[in-house]
């Protein structure tokens, strides 16, 4: 299925400050805004003159982009419907441990996975014990949550080479306060360098992110995209053949335009990707929705 061409964005190429859909948050719990340590890191990326004639550049994407894309977006829908926040979290990698004896580009995606499993055994009661929130922050950025309910952290990530190394992470779960991640991405890492933004949820705004991230990492140079992946539940588990499944049974029920690559009944187009939306969130919603526990024979049921 062809997603079509997209216009690239007009942002610098090279710096970390995000486009509109993507806000600064106050990840402290002091007050203070975090620093933005990450815009001095170097990048191999070359930069990109859109200042000719005013002429915005049209880029056609690739399968790979495509794909990501839509995986991508995918995802942010589903956080939308279930009223989940996603944030876009910056992870990179320090000159001291770039020039450690024995490092190579595999530690970092170690790092990574070490950083999501300590975030994913976290909960209120912790973050209060070891002094990253106060009972008084509770109320404001854990409202109705369970104190001992470890933390949901469903992610979509894209690693790049620029400077030493930088994961880029769209991740969808509860507030982290941003001390929490920077003293623990020291430890694991030995790199201090992060970055936390607020991804607004309106429509417009997760299409922007989603070609903003596609467009920025997920490049067709070979000196900046390196990898991206994915929880399974950022959409669902065998995300992919769930979408060739969902493609085949419009082929069974629409007529197919091979030459627009596009789905008609009726002579009007198939808006594909409202459908497309309908058809995921069915699947996965029992995932989100509240368990039912019922009285049974003298015993509760689930």
């Amino acid at each position: 299925m062809d997603l079509g061409n997209v216009h690239s964005l007009n942002s610098s190429v090279g710096e970390t400050q995000c486009v509109s859909p993507i806000v600064s948050e106050n990840e402290r719990c002091d007050g203070q805004q975090p620093l933005n340590l990450i815009i001095t890191y170097k990048t191999n990326r070359p930069s990109v003159d859109t200042t000719k004639n005013d002429v915005k550049h049209v880029v056609l994407w690739n399968k790979k982009q495509k794909r990501c894309f839509n995986t991508i977006k995918t995802g942010l829908r589903i956080a939308k419907r279930v009223k989940k926040p996603v944030r876009f979290l910056t992870l990179t990698t320090s000159d001291l441990q770039f020039s450690n004896t024995g490092y190579d580009e595999r530690k970092l995606n170690r790092s990574f996975r070490m950083l999501k499993d300590r975030v994913k055994r976290v909960n209120v009661s912790k973050l209060v014990q070891q002094g990253y929130i106060t009972t008084n922050d509770i109320r404001h950025f854990y409202p109705s949550r369970n104190l001992l309910k470890c933390f949901d952290f469903e992610y979509f990530k894209v690693t790049t080479n620029e400077g030493n190394g930088v994961v880029h992470v769209l991740y969808r779960g509860e507030y982290i306060p941003y001390n929490y991640i920077v003293d623990n991405w020291m430890d694991i890492h030995n790199s201090w360098d992060v970055n936390i933004k607020l991804i607004r949820n309106h429509d417009k705004d997760l299409n922007k992110t989603s070609s903003y991230v596609v467009s920025q990492y997920v490049s067709q140079q070979d000196c900046s995209f390196v990898r991206s992946s994915q929880s399974w539940n950022w959409v669902c588990r065998g995300y992919r053949s769930v979408w060739n499944g969902f493609l085949d049974e419009c082929h069974n029920r629409f007529f197919y335009n091979g030459v627009k690559r596009r789905f008609y009944h009726n002579h009007e187009q198939v808006d594909l990707f409202t459908l497309w939306d309908d058809y995921i969130f069915n699947k996965v919603r029992s995932r989100y929705e509240p368990q039912q526990t019922s009285f049974v024979g003298g015993g509760f049921s689930g």
